[in-house]
């Protein structure tokens, strides 16, 4: 099944080639124009295969995770205390999935940019069941 994007097709379930069919899902947040997170996205413990920025104001990525959609988020942190942390840059591209295996554990995340965005930005979860 596909489903329309704004101006192309967006594949919800493929085939891989060689491989019994894998059900792929596309799981959306959007942070707002001068927002300082986005809204929660439900990562349901899906296996995450990547994420795709858009075009971001330069910052970098933080996230935040709570067990609840409506409940207290917290930042998520490595085993040093450090915050985890992608370096989205000006964005419009790929993430691996081998660089946001921190979130593997969480179901509801919000995601955190160090600069306020200059208009609406969507990020495109791609995750697999």
């Amino acid at each position: 099944m596909q489903q329309f994007g704004e101006d192309y097709w967006i594949p919800r379930d493929f085939e891989l080639p060689g491989m019994r069919r894998a059900t792929h899902r596309i799981e959306d947040c959007t942070i707002p124009a001068q927002g300082e997170e986005s809204d929660a996205v439900d990562l349901r413990g899906y296996g995450i295969i990547g994420l795709i920025l858009p075009t971001l104001t330069a910052c970098n990525l933080t996230f935040e995770t709570s067990e609840i959609e409506t409940g207290t988020y917290v930042p998520i942190h490595d085993n040093t205390g450090a915050a985890e942390l992608i370096a989205a840059g000006t964005g419009d591209r790929g993430i691996a999935a081998d660089d946001l295996s921190f979130l593997d554990a969480y179901r509801w995340v919000k995601v955190i940019p160090s600069e306020a965005q200059g208009a609406e930005r969507i990020l495109h979860f791609i995750v697999k069941g």
